[in-house]
Parts: structure tokens; sequence; C-alpha cells
């Protein structure tokens, strides 16, 4: 755990989130690799942090989103005049308010309140707000947030992204067996880039250092009896992708951002099927199908 009084600066991805708080900010060990000196950083998302969710404000607007899972409600989103309300509750309290936060209309400014802790201590990223602000950047940034596992072969990188159980941690252990560097196994910004496009990690719950690569193809897996691999084009591409991308889609022009961003993409950045049987022979097979 990392913790000051002054404000912190995070680079994921390339861009750049401040935290200051009207006492001591602390981060999780995820996040201390991340941490930049910010004297010079343009900041895309900047967040305060209060201490007391006694002083929050509330709002009874208009519900956007909500995100739950079999445990209970993890956040919702609500519409007010005041801006954009998002009352995040804590997994491991089901329904217990963790953080209450006002969100500017361009996602670029957000007031967060919480408790301290038995420190006096605030943590205004506690999960699961730190990916919701993440999450965010694809809203104002020319990026986009992917539930994949991603490796780099010499600087170029490969993403595997497909639904839970269809082995993208399986995958990433191979391709490290191999000798790849592992770039995450779970959480992913892809970025444009003035040529081309990067994959980054994100911060996780464990402490690993930034890591990016070039990107030069994405690969939807399931597992296989023998291994394929089958190239995806046009909407069958956007689609297969938009599928494991992490978005909410409660505004129409969010929609439309993560459409165009993907249609763009798809240009240059392959797409692919692939069934896989659990070896170190799809490693190979895509290898020498130079995908």
């Amino acid at each position: 755990m990392t913790s000051t009084e002054k404000p912190i600066h995070l680079r994921i991805a390339g861009f750049v989130i401040s935290l200051q708080a009207d006492g001591a900010v602390y981060i999780d060990d995820g996040y201390a690799p991340f941490v930049v000196d910010g004297s010079s950083s343009e900041i895309s998302i900047a967040v305060t942090c209060s201490s007391g969710l006694e002083h929050a404000p509330t709002c009874s607007g208009r519900p956007l989103y909500e995100a739950s899972d079999e445990n209970g409600k993890l956040w919702e989103i609500l519409e007010s005049d005041d801006g954009m309300f998002i009352n995040v509750y804590s997994p491991e309290a089901p329904y217990a308010l963790q953080q209450v936060c006002l969100v500017s209309e361009d996602h670029r400014s957000w007031q967060v309140w919480c408790n301290p802790n038995e420190n006096r201590l605030l943590n205004s990223l506690a999960y699961p707000l730190g990916p919701l602000i993440m999450y965010h950047l694809t809203l104002i940034e020319d990026c986009m947030m992917i539930h994949a596992s991603g490796v780099a072969v010499h600087g170029r990188g490969k993403i595997f992204t497909g639904v839970s159980g269809k082995g993208k941690t399986t995958m990433a252990r191979l391709w490290f067996q191999s000798g790849a560097e592992v770039l995450n196994d779970d959480r992913l910004i892809i970025r444009k880039e003035t040529i081309g496009y990067s994959v980054h990690n994100t911060p996780m719950f464990y402490a690993d250092e930034p890591r990016s690569a070039q990107l030069d193809a994405i690969h939807v897996i399931h597992h296989a009896k023998q291994n394929s691999l089958r190239k995806l084009d046009g909407a069958e591409a956007v689609s297969a992708v938009l599928a494991n991308c992490i978005q909410h889609g409660y505004r129409k022009e969010t929609i439309d951002r993560h459409l165009a961003f993907l249609t763009e993409m798809i240009e240059s950045v392959p797409v692919y099927e692939v069934g896989f049987v659990p070896d170190a022979s799809i490693v190979a097979h895509i290898q020498d199908a130079g995908s």
C-alpha cells in the first residue's frame, strides 16, 4: 500500500489519472508501479476524494445503468441536473455503499466521497471504482478496454479474448512457456496511435510493471479438439471483438463511439477465430500461420 498527502499521478496506457484528497490518500499495491511524476503530465482524469460518505450529496435522478453480480449490486449510474452520479458498492458487503461519485459532463473530473480506513486514509480507487474510472477513459480518449489476455513476442502484441472459461489464462501461460512476455491475462486497453494500435496492461490486484506492445492481431478463442484458425472480416470481426470489450452501452453515442473505433481498427489489425488444443501446439500453429 502506498499513502501520501500529496497528489498521486498514475500513467495507464499512456494516459494520466491524478488523485488528490482532503487528507492522505492511498492506493493498493497493484497501482504502485503505475505512479509517475505528474509535474509535466497532461491529465486525462482528475479524481478528488473527500472523507465521509455522510457528506456526499444524494441523487434521486433517473437511473441509467446498473451493474451487479451473483453477490449483489456493484454500482449504479444516475443522471441529475448536477451531473452524473455513480454509487459504488462494496464487493465484500453486498449493497453496502462504498463510494459516491459526482462526474463532470466531460467525464474528466471526478469528486469522490468515501469513508477513511482505520488509519484515516482514503482509498478513492477501491475496487470496483478503479476499473470503472479506467473504463471512462474509453469515453474520452481514443482507446478501448477489453477482457482478454495479451502477450508480446519481440515487442509485437497479440490479444486472446473470449468469455470466461474460453482459455485466456491458459493461452497466456502457453505463450509464456514458449518465451513470450505476458502483458496481462484479464484486462487490457487498446489504444490508437499515430501509426497503428498498441495494447497495454492495466493495474490489477497484484503488483506488475506497466507493459505494452504494438498490436499485431486479435484472436477470439475457444477450446476445440484440434487447432483451427479463421480470419474474420467486416461486421463479423467487429461483433466478435465488441462482445468481449468492456462497455456499458446506456448511451447511443457511447455505442457509436466504440463501433467506430473497432470498425477503423480492423482495417489494420486482423481478427481471427481460433479453436485450440491447450498445449504448445497452438503456439506453433498461430506462428506458422503468421497471425
